[in-house]
């Protein structure tokens, strides 16, 4: 996947009144059809979608978290990330067609890496992302009706970060 001029996405507001931009609303503009025709307040999916990542950072003790969702094109991006840092994650794994949120996908399978800044397999998101303090994520596959439809995203704290980690099914 790579990206291309012309693919940036507007930011839309998820509630009528301001700019949110940790909700992007286009995201399921083209993303899974039948639920958006199924839930007729994309105002209120959005609202929702983002209680549920917010709620990640407290019940999962994690620094940030994003939702991706698959669009018709088979793209993958972010529809609610909790901060700009997961943003920035987000942003530039779809900028280099490269992560553990998109092989998480991709595979159908957890992915965790504990050090980006050691874990060779994405060394050029590495680059971008470490200097800003990013080290760990997992991200694991969201999946509807047996159907792979997008990906949630983890950042562990830092100060566990580099201790080990355990996955576990």
């Amino acid at each position: 996947m790579t990206y291309k001029p012309g693919d940036e996405m507007v930011l839309k507001a998820a509630v009528p009144e301001g700019d949110d931009p940790l909700v992007d609303r286009d995201a399921f503009a083209h993303g899974p059809g039948e639920l958006r025709r199924a839930l007729p307040d994309p105002g209120g999916l959005f609202a929702t979608l983002q209680r549920v990542v917010d709620a990640t950072l407290v019940v999962f003790q994690v620094d940030g978290a994003s939702l991706a969702l698959e669009h018709e094109d088979g793209s993958l991006r972010w529809a609610v990330v909790t901060d700009g840092a997961a943003r920035l994650l987000e942003d530039t794994q779809r900028d280099l067609g490269e992560g553990p949120g998109l092989a998480a996908h991709a595979e159908e399978a957890a992915v965790a890496v504990v050090d980006l800044d050691t874990d060779r397999r994405f060394a050029r998101l590495a680059a971008v992302v470490t200097p800003r303090g990013l080290r760990g994520v997992l991200a694991v596959p969201v999946v509807v009706a047996g159907r792979p439809v997008g990906r949630c995203r983890c950042m562990p704290p830092r100060r566990v970060r580099g201790r080990g980690l355990t996955l576990r099914r």
